[in-house]
């Protein structure tokens, strides 16, 4: 159980609008101000105390930024000191695989051969002996390429094993570059940025910031997918593996904590920007879609003011007119 309901924080450029948005009354950078618990944001690292949730004697010390990977990444939702480590793993190992053995020798040899196949693959193996031991096996989809291996611990997290499949999976219309479509997961996250969108809106007050037309256009200074992989690799998802699962066969809690790192992770960047829709086609243009970040803006911003693209500007309206 957490003890610590607030902690000591410092004003700064990154944090200030997340904060801001919360009721938190700006000062001055570098100012040291109370946050509630619930508002600090996963890479804190400002120390806090946790109390045993099994022997409900042990009292730990950490750093916020540890607590929250753990909790929100472990399987069991509990807190424990160093004494009681092992209890947690013991729990965990029998919701997990119905024993308390932590070398996991006694999970069911043919549940695990069993999950083999329901991948398409044929196990070649007739002993399990341990999470890290490598096991054989043909991928039927590419049985040409020949025996493969693959240590359980690691077979369990992945979606593909097979490394020819997962380059297959991370090309053409899986892969996150790919610009022909938006996957369902991808556009839920999105939709689910609406609070930051309307922040960002209000604070270039409807207007695009270089030609003062009005536009309700954000523009992401820092790229959206790089705020999405961050996030992804804070709770510790595969994105590529997500890619391959219906929304609908993710758990809401899982759904739930991806909007909640993804939307801090928006403010932690700052807010957009409006820009104009023949701006944020020119930018792009430019500089290309994903990975964009805020140098890359001030940059096109002291070009466009330079008149560089005085005539581009002007084809286009005559093309339009």
């Amino acid at each position: 159980m957490l003890l610590t309901k607030e902690v000591e924080v410092k004003w700064e450029n990154r944090t200030k609008t997340y904060y801001e948005s919360l009721g938190y009354i700006y000062t001055k950078n570098g100012d040291i101000f109370t946050v509630k618990i619930e508002h600090v944001l996963p890479y804190n690292q400002s120390p806090i105390e946790i109390l045993c949730d099994y022997c409900k004697k042990g009292i730990k010390r950490t750093k916020y930024n540890i607590y929250h990977k753990s909790l929100k990444d472990g399987f069991i939702k509990k807190d424990c000191c160093s004494k009681c480590k092992r209890l947690k793993t013991q729990e965990s190992m029998l919701a997990q695989h119905g024993c308390t053995h932590i070398n996991n020798t006694h999970i069911k040899f043919d549940d695990i051969k069993e999950s083999f196949k329901l991948m398409n693959y044929t196990p070649l193996f007739d002993e399990y002996s341990g999470q890290l031991v490598d096991l054989p096996y043909i991928c039927n989809k590419h049985a040409d390429k020949g025996i493969q291996f693959v240590k359980y611990k690691y077979f369990k997290k992945t979606a593909d094993s097979c490394e020819y499949c997962r380059i297959e999976n991370k090309s053409g219309e899986k892969s996150w570059s790919w610009r022909g479509g938006t996957t369902p997961l991808h556009e839920k996250i999105r939709i689910q940025m609406s609070k930051w969108l309307k922040d960002s809106r209000k604070n270039s007050n409807y207007k695009c910031v270089l030609t003062g037309e009005d536009s309700n256009i954000v523009h992401h200074l820092y790229s959206f997918n790089s705020i999405v992989k961050e996030a992804f690799e804070l709770i510790e998802l595969n994105w590529y593996d997500m890619c391959n699962v219906k929304i609908s066969e993710i758990p809401s809690s899982t759904l739930d904590e991806i909007k909640e790192v993804c939307l801090k992770l928006h403010y932690h960047y700052g807010l957009g920007i409006c820009l104009s829709e023949k701006i944020h086609v020119l930018f792009h243009s430019l500089y290309g879609n994903g990975n964009n970040t805020p140098e890359q803006f001030e940059e096109f911003k002291k070009r466009y003011f330079s008149g560089e693209f005085t005539e581009i500007e002007q084809s286009s309206q005559t093309q339009t007119a």
